[in-house]
């Protein structure tokens, strides 16, 4: 596992979190995200590995 910075943009703002998980955990984690959050909008997702 590592350490990931997920950060999910829409119109109405950006929510950035800090998660360990996997690659796909990490990436299913900010679909989840996206689909709460900014339920109908455009999102930008950006997933960056943290050392």
């Amino acid at each position: 596992m590592k350490k990931y910075k997920v950060t999910v943009s829409g119109a109405s703002g950006a929510i950035s979190y800090e998660v360990c998980k996997t690659l796909r955990g990490a990436n299913g984690f900010a679909k989840k995200l996206a689909n709460e959050a900014f339920f109908g909008e455009e999102v930008t997702v950006t997933i960056k590995a943290l050392q």
